[in-house]
Protein backbone atom coordinates (compact mmCIF):
# COMPACT_ATOMS: atom_id res chain seq x y z
CA UNK A 1 0.00 0.00 0.00
CA UNK A 2 1.06 3.47 -0.79
CA UNK A 3 2.45 6.09 1.88
CA UNK A 4 0.53 9.13 2.21
CA UNK A 5 4.01 10.87 1.85
CA UNK A 6 4.64 8.81 -1.62
CA UNK A 7 1.28 9.77 -3.13
CA UNK A 8 1.40 13.83 -2.29
CA UNK A 9 4.50 13.43 -4.13
CA UNK A 10 3.26 11.72 -7.37
CA UNK A 11 0.56 14.69 -7.05
CA UNK A 12 2.91 17.28 -7.40
CA UNK A 13 5.79 15.09 -10.05
CA UNK A 14 2.79 14.23 -12.09
CA UNK A 15 1.40 17.54 -13.20
CA UNK A 16 5.03 18.92 -13.15
CA UNK A 17 6.24 15.86 -15.71
CA UNK A 18 2.92 16.48 -17.58
CA UNK A 19 3.33 20.14 -18.22
CA UNK A 20 7.06 19.23 -19.09
CA UNK A 21 5.74 17.37 -22.30
CA UNK A 22 3.69 19.51 -22.97
CA UNK A 23 6.30 22.09 -23.22
CA UNK A 24 8.43 19.94 -24.96
CA UNK A 25 5.66 19.14 -27.72
CA UNK A 26 4.78 22.65 -27.76
CA UNK A 27 8.54 23.30 -28.48
CA UNK A 28 8.74 20.61 -31.22
CA UNK A 29 5.54 21.48 -33.10
CA UNK A 30 6.10 24.98 -33.01
CA UNK A 31 9.60 24.21 -34.54
CA UNK A 32 7.89 22.02 -37.21
CA UNK A 33 5.40 24.52 -38.13
CA UNK A 34 8.46 27.54 -38.51
CA UNK A 35 10.17 25.19 -40.22
CA UNK A 36 6.95 24.41 -42.45
CA UNK A 37 5.95 28.05 -43.04
CA UNK A 38 9.62 28.90 -43.78
CA UNK A 39 10.13 26.06 -46.67
CA UNK A 40 6.33 27.48 -48.11
CA UNK A 41 7.36 30.73 -48.25
CA UNK A 42 10.69 29.93 -49.71
CA UNK A 43 8.87 27.64 -52.29
CA UNK A 44 6.58 30.52 -52.79
CA UNK A 45 9.65 33.01 -53.79
CA UNK A 46 11.33 30.35 -55.61
CA UNK A 47 8.64 30.23 -57.97
CA UNK A 48 8.18 33.94 -58.75
CA UNK A 49 11.73 34.13 -58.95
CA UNK A 50 12.27 31.02 -60.99
CA UNK A 51 10.14 29.01 -61.83
CA UNK A 52 7.25 31.26 -63.26
CA UNK A 53 9.90 33.31 -65.26
CA UNK A 54 11.32 30.16 -66.42
CA UNK A 55 7.23 28.90 -67.60
CA UNK A 56 6.64 32.06 -69.30
CA UNK A 57 9.51 31.96 -71.38
CA UNK A 58 9.20 28.61 -72.54
CA UNK A 59 5.91 28.66 -73.58
CA UNK A 60 6.97 32.25 -75.59
CA UNK A 61 9.73 30.06 -77.22
CA UNK A 62 7.70 27.61 -77.92
CA UNK A 63 5.03 29.15 -79.39
CA UNK A 64 7.44 32.07 -81.76
CA UNK A 65 9.34 28.66 -82.96
CA UNK A 66 6.00 27.38 -83.69
CA UNK A 67 4.40 30.97 -85.63
CA UNK A 68 7.57 31.19 -87.54
CA UNK A 69 7.90 27.29 -88.49
CA UNK A 70 4.25 28.22 -89.51
CA UNK A 71 5.62 31.06 -91.98
CA UNK A 72 8.25 29.24 -93.19
CA UNK A 73 6.29 25.65 -94.53
CA UNK A 74 3.59 27.75 -95.80
CA UNK A 75 5.51 29.87 -97.25
CA UNK A 76 3.62 32.83 -95.53
CA UNK A 77 6.11 36.06 -96.20
CA UNK A 78 8.90 34.00 -95.33
CA UNK A 79 11.43 35.57 -98.17
CA UNK A 80 11.00 38.73 -96.42
CA UNK A 81 11.25 37.63 -93.29
CA UNK A 82 14.92 35.62 -94.16
CA UNK A 83 15.77 39.12 -95.52
CA UNK A 84 14.80 40.49 -91.79
CA UNK A 85 17.23 38.56 -90.18
CA UNK A 86 19.82 39.11 -92.42
CA UNK A 87 19.44 42.68 -91.96
CA UNK A 88 19.57 42.28 -87.98
CA UNK A 89 22.93 40.14 -89.09
CA UNK A 90 24.42 42.16 -91.74
CA UNK A 91 22.87 45.46 -91.37
CA UNK A 92 21.30 45.55 -94.69
CA UNK A 93 18.74 43.95 -96.91
CA UNK A 94 20.87 41.28 -98.59
CA UNK A 95 19.62 37.40 -98.57
CA UNK A 96 22.86 36.19 -97.33
CA UNK A 97 24.42 32.92 -99.43
CA UNK A 98 27.65 32.54 -97.52
CA UNK A 99 28.18 34.51 -94.08
CA UNK A 100 32.13 33.45 -94.85
CA UNK A 101 32.10 35.42 -98.19
CA UNK A 102 33.34 39.14 -97.32
CA UNK A 103 30.65 40.64 -99.12
CA UNK A 104 28.52 39.87 -96.23
CA UNK A 105 30.98 41.32 -93.45
CA UNK A 106 29.00 42.11 -90.48
CA UNK A 107 31.59 44.08 -88.45
CA UNK A 108 31.94 46.73 -91.90
CA UNK A 109 28.39 47.54 -91.68
CA UNK A 110 28.38 48.34 -87.97
CA UNK A 111 31.46 51.10 -88.25
CA UNK A 112 28.93 52.52 -90.59
CA UNK A 113 27.08 55.16 -88.30
CA UNK A 114 24.57 55.53 -90.69
CA UNK A 115 23.95 52.05 -91.28
CA UNK A 116 24.04 51.68 -87.40
CA UNK A 117 21.35 54.21 -86.92
CA UNK A 118 19.32 53.11 -89.53
CA UNK A 119 18.70 49.81 -88.23
CA UNK A 120 18.08 51.27 -85.40
CA UNK A 121 15.54 53.03 -86.26
CA UNK A 122 14.13 50.15 -88.14
CA UNK A 123 14.32 47.45 -85.40
CA UNK A 124 11.31 49.83 -83.83
CA UNK A 125 9.09 49.39 -86.67
CA UNK A 126 9.43 47.39 -89.73
CA UNK A 127 12.11 44.84 -87.92
CA UNK A 128 9.82 44.69 -84.31
CA UNK A 129 9.38 40.61 -85.12
CA UNK A 130 12.41 39.53 -86.11
CA UNK A 131 13.95 41.05 -83.31
CA UNK A 132 12.03 40.20 -80.42
CA UNK A 133 12.42 36.45 -81.84
CA UNK A 134 16.00 37.00 -80.82
CA UNK A 135 15.03 38.27 -77.40
CA UNK A 136 12.38 35.83 -76.89
CA UNK A 137 15.16 33.29 -77.60
CA UNK A 138 17.62 34.96 -75.32
CA UNK A 139 15.16 35.49 -72.46
CA UNK A 140 14.45 31.52 -72.36
CA UNK A 141 18.10 30.83 -72.62
CA UNK A 142 18.79 33.16 -69.54
CA UNK A 143 16.32 31.75 -67.62
CA UNK A 144 17.27 28.14 -68.30
CA UNK A 145 20.57 29.10 -67.32
CA UNK A 146 19.46 30.73 -64.31
CA UNK A 147 17.61 27.85 -62.95
CA UNK A 148 19.99 25.38 -64.19
CA UNK A 149 22.91 27.17 -61.86
CA UNK A 150 20.87 27.19 -58.93
CA UNK A 151 19.95 23.24 -59.38
CA UNK A 152 23.05 22.33 -60.04
CA UNK A 153 24.25 24.16 -56.66
CA UNK A 154 21.29 22.83 -55.04
CA UNK A 155 19.44 26.03 -54.30
CA UNK A 156 16.67 25.22 -55.15
CA UNK A 157 14.25 22.91 -53.09
CA UNK A 158 13.22 20.32 -54.93
CA UNK A 159 12.61 16.47 -54.40
CA UNK A 160 16.12 14.99 -55.88
CA UNK A 161 14.27 12.79 -58.64
CA UNK A 162 12.40 15.80 -59.64
CA UNK A 163 15.55 18.20 -59.94
CA UNK A 164 17.38 15.28 -61.84
CA UNK A 165 14.63 15.24 -64.27
CA UNK A 166 14.09 19.15 -64.62
CA UNK A 167 17.78 19.15 -65.59
CA UNK A 168 17.17 16.79 -68.05
CA UNK A 169 14.48 18.45 -69.45
CA UNK A 170 16.63 21.90 -69.46
CA UNK A 171 19.20 19.76 -70.83
CA UNK A 172 17.10 17.92 -73.68
CA UNK A 173 16.13 21.96 -74.84
CA UNK A 174 20.24 22.58 -75.08
CA UNK A 175 20.47 19.60 -77.31
CA UNK A 176 17.68 20.01 -79.25
CA UNK A 177 18.55 23.65 -80.04
CA UNK A 178 22.20 22.51 -81.06
CA UNK A 179 20.86 19.02 -83.47
CA UNK A 180 22.45 16.45 -83.84
CA UNK A 181 25.36 17.68 -85.55
CA UNK A 182 25.69 21.27 -84.67
CA UNK A 183 23.94 23.11 -87.38
CA UNK A 184 22.25 24.54 -84.50
CA UNK A 185 23.27 26.86 -81.64
CA UNK A 186 26.02 25.15 -79.69
CA UNK A 187 25.46 24.06 -76.18
CA UNK A 188 28.12 25.64 -74.59
CA UNK A 189 27.00 28.84 -76.57
CA UNK A 190 23.51 28.90 -75.50
CA UNK A 191 24.98 29.20 -72.05
CA UNK A 192 27.26 31.71 -72.79
CA UNK A 193 24.29 33.88 -74.30
CA UNK A 194 22.78 33.01 -70.99
CA UNK A 195 25.36 34.26 -68.97
CA UNK A 196 26.03 37.56 -71.18
CA UNK A 197 22.46 38.76 -71.06
CA UNK A 198 22.75 38.61 -67.25
CA UNK A 199 21.49 42.71 -65.92
CA UNK A 200 23.99 44.37 -62.83
CA UNK A 201 20.61 44.17 -60.98
CA UNK A 202 20.74 40.47 -61.23
CA UNK A 203 18.15 39.60 -63.62
CA UNK A 204 18.02 39.56 -67.56
CA UNK A 205 18.56 42.65 -69.48
CA UNK A 206 15.91 44.76 -70.75
CA UNK A 207 14.98 44.57 -74.55
CA UNK A 208 16.31 48.28 -75.49
CA UNK A 209 19.61 47.13 -74.16
CA UNK A 210 19.52 43.95 -75.88
CA UNK A 211 19.35 46.15 -78.99
CA UNK A 212 22.22 48.51 -78.60
CA UNK A 213 24.21 45.13 -77.87
CA UNK A 214 23.16 43.79 -81.25
CA UNK A 215 24.95 47.01 -83.49
CA UNK A 216 27.28 47.33 -80.81
CA UNK A 217 31.15 47.45 -82.25
CA UNK A 218 33.02 45.68 -80.43
CA UNK A 219 30.26 43.31 -78.50
CA UNK A 220 27.45 42.18 -81.27
CA UNK A 221 29.55 39.42 -81.82
CA UNK A 222 28.22 37.61 -78.31
CA UNK A 223 25.27 37.19 -80.51
CA UNK A 224 27.00 36.26 -83.64
CA UNK A 225 25.86 32.67 -83.57
CA UNK A 226 22.07 33.24 -82.54
CA UNK A 227 21.76 35.47 -85.61
CA UNK A 228 23.20 32.88 -87.66
CA UNK A 229 20.60 30.25 -86.31
CA UNK A 230 18.01 32.89 -87.53
CA UNK A 231 19.24 33.83 -90.60
CA UNK A 232 19.47 29.88 -91.60
CA UNK A 233 15.98 28.98 -89.63
CA UNK A 234 14.19 27.87 -93.11
CA UNK A 235 16.45 25.40 -93.58
CA UNK A 236 16.04 24.25 -89.81
CA UNK A 237 12.35 24.24 -89.33
CA UNK A 238 12.21 20.08 -89.66
CA UNK A 239 15.39 19.90 -87.68
CA UNK A 240 16.44 21.63 -84.61
CA UNK A 241 13.41 23.55 -85.07
CA UNK A 242 11.03 20.86 -84.48
CA UNK A 243 13.05 19.05 -82.06
CA UNK A 244 13.38 22.52 -79.85
CA UNK A 245 9.35 22.93 -79.83
CA UNK A 246 9.15 19.58 -79.00
CA UNK A 247 11.57 19.37 -76.20
CA UNK A 248 10.44 23.27 -75.00
CA UNK A 249 6.78 21.23 -74.68
CA UNK A 250 8.25 18.33 -72.87
CA UNK A 251 9.83 21.01 -70.22
CA UNK A 252 6.73 23.24 -70.24
CA UNK A 253 4.73 20.08 -68.92
CA UNK A 254 6.58 19.61 -66.04
CA UNK A 255 7.07 23.50 -64.81
CA UNK A 256 3.28 24.19 -65.47
CA UNK A 257 2.84 21.57 -63.11
CA UNK A 258 5.29 22.74 -60.46
CA UNK A 259 3.80 25.69 -60.60
CA UNK A 260 0.36 24.91 -59.95
CA UNK A 261 1.16 23.64 -56.58
CA UNK A 262 1.60 25.44 -53.30
CA UNK A 263 4.40 23.35 -51.78
CA UNK A 264 6.93 20.92 -52.11
CA UNK A 265 4.99 18.35 -50.05
CA UNK A 266 2.36 19.00 -53.03
CA UNK A 267 4.15 19.27 -55.56
CA UNK A 268 5.68 15.89 -54.72
CA UNK A 269 2.02 13.98 -54.32
CA UNK A 270 1.04 15.52 -57.78
CA UNK A 271 4.50 14.20 -59.32
CA UNK A 272 3.19 10.48 -57.56
CA UNK A 273 -0.35 10.80 -59.13
CA UNK A 274 1.27 12.08 -62.39
CA UNK A 275 3.70 8.57 -62.34
CA UNK A 276 0.66 6.35 -62.17
CA UNK A 277 -1.43 8.39 -65.00
CA UNK A 278 -2.02 6.65 -68.03
CA UNK A 279 -3.21 9.60 -70.00
CA UNK A 280 0.18 12.10 -69.27
CA UNK A 281 2.22 8.93 -69.74
CA UNK A 282 0.54 8.76 -73.01
CA UNK A 283 0.80 12.44 -73.92
CA UNK A 284 4.55 12.44 -73.30
CA UNK A 285 5.01 8.93 -75.43
CA UNK A 286 2.53 10.41 -78.10
CA UNK A 287 5.16 13.45 -78.24
CA UNK A 288 8.41 11.34 -78.63
CA UNK A 289 6.34 8.80 -81.27
CA UNK A 290 6.15 11.94 -83.50
CA UNK A 291 9.60 12.81 -82.54
CA UNK A 292 10.81 9.19 -83.80
CA UNK A 293 8.67 9.30 -87.07
CA UNK A 294 10.17 13.25 -87.79
CA UNK A 295 13.48 11.72 -87.80
CA UNK A 296 12.87 8.20 -89.34
CA UNK A 297 10.54 9.27 -92.37
CA UNK A 298 11.45 13.22 -92.91
CA UNK A 299 16.00 12.89 -91.93
CA UNK A 300 16.35 8.88 -92.56
CA UNK A 301 18.13 9.44 -88.94
CA UNK A 302 18.22 6.13 -87.50
CA UNK A 303 19.89 6.46 -83.89
CA UNK A 304 17.49 9.56 -83.68
CA UNK A 305 14.75 7.52 -84.80
CA UNK A 306 15.67 4.70 -82.27
CA UNK A 307 16.25 6.95 -79.08
CA UNK A 308 12.73 8.91 -79.87
CA UNK A 309 11.02 5.73 -80.27
CA UNK A 310 13.32 4.16 -77.26
CA UNK A 311 12.18 7.26 -74.50
CA UNK A 312 8.15 6.68 -75.85
CA UNK A 313 8.31 3.16 -74.81
CA UNK A 314 9.47 4.13 -70.96
CA UNK A 315 5.76 6.56 -70.62
CA UNK A 316 3.75 3.96 -72.39
CA UNK A 317 5.22 -0.04 -72.90
CA UNK A 318 2.03 -1.03 -74.47
CA UNK A 319 2.17 0.94 -77.48
CA UNK A 320 2.64 -1.62 -80.46
CA UNK A 321 3.21 0.87 -83.30
CA UNK A 322 6.02 2.28 -81.39
CA UNK A 323 7.88 -1.26 -80.92
CA UNK A 324 6.54 -1.53 -84.65
CA UNK A 325 8.40 1.24 -85.94
CA UNK A 326 11.53 0.81 -83.31
CA UNK A 327 11.69 -2.89 -85.13
CA UNK A 328 11.94 -0.95 -88.38
CA UNK A 329 14.87 0.83 -87.67
CA UNK A 330 16.79 -2.46 -86.13
CA UNK A 331 15.85 -3.98 -89.73
CA UNK A 332 17.55 -1.07 -91.36
CA UNK A 333 20.66 -1.17 -89.02
CA UNK A 334 20.84 -4.99 -89.64
CA UNK A 335 20.39 -6.42 -86.05
CA UNK A 336 18.01 -9.34 -86.09
CA UNK A 337 18.12 -10.28 -82.58
CA UNK A 338 16.71 -7.40 -81.76
CA UNK A 339 14.02 -6.97 -84.63
CA UNK A 340 12.54 -10.59 -83.74
CA UNK A 341 12.70 -9.20 -79.32
CA UNK A 342 10.36 -6.15 -80.35
CA UNK A 343 8.05 -8.20 -82.77
CA UNK A 344 7.53 -10.55 -80.17
CA UNK A 345 6.45 -7.25 -78.29
CA UNK A 346 4.28 -6.41 -80.53
CA UNK A 347 2.18 -9.52 -80.37
CA UNK A 348 2.72 -9.09 -76.56
CA UNK A 349 0.81 -6.14 -76.77
CA UNK A 350 -1.88 -6.78 -79.12
CA UNK A 351 -2.57 -10.23 -77.57
CA UNK A 352 -3.14 -8.41 -74.40
CA UNK A 353 -4.90 -5.50 -75.92
CA UNK A 354 -7.32 -8.51 -77.10
CA UNK A 355 -7.45 -9.71 -73.68
CA UNK A 356 -8.69 -6.56 -71.88
CA UNK A 357 -11.13 -5.65 -74.62
CA UNK A 358 -12.60 -9.34 -74.71
CA UNK A 359 -12.76 -8.59 -70.80
CA UNK A 360 -14.70 -5.34 -71.23
CA UNK A 361 -17.15 -7.06 -73.57
CA UNK A 362 -18.08 -9.78 -71.06
CA UNK A 363 -16.26 -12.60 -72.81
CA UNK A 364 -14.37 -15.51 -70.21
CA UNK A 365 -13.07 -17.08 -72.65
Amino acid sequence: MLQPGFLDLIKVIVPGVIGLIGVVIGIVGGYFIRRWEVEKDLWSRQKQDHWSPLLRATQELKKRFEILSHKYERQLGHESLTVDFCELYILRRDKINNDLDPVYDPNASRKNENSVQNIRTRVCHELTFAESSLYITVTYLWNAEHVWRDMYEQRLILPNDARIEMMGLIRNVQESLQGPSGNGIFTEQQKYIGETVWSTAGGIITNLEFRNRLFDLPGWEQFANLLRFFVQFELKVKYEVADTILALGLLEVEVDHLCSCQSKKKYEALRHRHRRSRALNSDLANAYYNRGKAHQEDRKDLEGAFDAYTQALKFYSQDGETYYNRDLVYTQQGDKNQTIADLKSVLDTLRQRAEGELKALGTKD
